[in-house]
């Protein structure tokens, strides 16, 4: 099962809290992700209050006329064709603006998760320390997390693959975090990695990360959550990462197509 709907993890040093430019530019990302939303919602709020209101109105010229008050020349039934279109009204805008509010709360929490995820650091085949986050639009990253084991058996699986996944710019960081034999800070990848794979820093911040995105599934079999080329989750789940399934999936990052092809990482669901 995906990992992507389980909670943000919560941090004592939140980089997310409000105000933080992690909270700034999760607010912006989610404004370039759906421009109208904030729009929708004054609308569909100011139409499902006003509809309310005229339900009101309605529901009292339905009692006047039923009665037998002055409703001046509304008839029963006009004030009851009234009030139903008003009560329709205004739980067809209701909807459509809980709709939209379920829908900012999810994309929030995934925003917020991928903020996370981004200000964890790793260290380069070059000795280059960097945020995850910094990889944005160089690299489709892999994580791979597990017992030692765990994370060397899918390193073993990606080699045939190892080729076609470079050239859709697919840099692997194993974080054998959890379990004997977790990584430490002083894990480098080979000088010849530098595409290829990059290691952990901090592990006990990656640690509680992937542990408490798997509160709900687990960590026994390993986990692995896959990047698109702007920092979005795009595959996420437990074991082996489907290797062959990303060649097939992901567009090369050189040659004629690129950049035409960046975004193409596929779907974001919803998290």
């Amino acid at each position: 099962p995906p990992l992507s709907h389980l909670p943000l993890p919560s941090s004592t040093n939140n980089p997310l809290a409000p105000g933080s430019p992690g909270d700034v530019d999760i607010k912006i990302r989610s404004e370039v992700e759906a421009p109208f939303r904030a729009v929708r919602l004054v609308l569909f709020g100011f139409f499902a209050a006003s509809a309310s209101v005229g339900a009101v109105i309605a529901l009292t010229q339905v009692l006047g006329a039923a009665l037998g008050g002055d409703t001046g020349k509304i008839t029963l039934a006009d004030a009851g064709q009234s009030l139903g279109i008003d009560l329709a009204c205004a739980g067809g805008f209701a909807f459509l603006l809980k709709r939209d509010l379920d829908a900012r709360t999810k994309q929030m929490a995934r925003l917020g998760r991928e903020a996370a995820l981004g200000a964890l650091r790793v260290r380069l085949a070059n000795g280059r320390r960097s945020r995850l986050a910094s990889l944005r639009g160089f690299a489709r990253p892999v994580l791979v997390a597990g017992t030692r084991a765990q994370v060397d058996a899918a390193m073993a699986a990606a080699e045939p693959h190892r080729d076609a996944l470079l050239e859709r710019g697919v840099m692997v960081v194993p974080a054998a975090v959890l379990g004997e034999g977790e990584a430490s800070d002083g894990d480098r990848p080979d000088a010849g990695d530098l595409r290829w794979r990059a290691a952990v820093m901090d592990a006990p911040a990656w640690r509680a990360w992937f542990v408490e995105q798997a509160a709900s599934v687990g960590t026994e079999r390993g986990l692995f959550v896959g990047l698109r080329i702007d920092g979005r989750v795009r595959a996420s789940g437990v074991g082996v990462p489907p290797w062959a399934t990303f060649v097939a999936q992901l567009p090369p990052t050189d040659g004629v197509f690129s950049g035409f092809l960046d975004g193409m990482d596929g779907k974001v669901g919803e998290r």
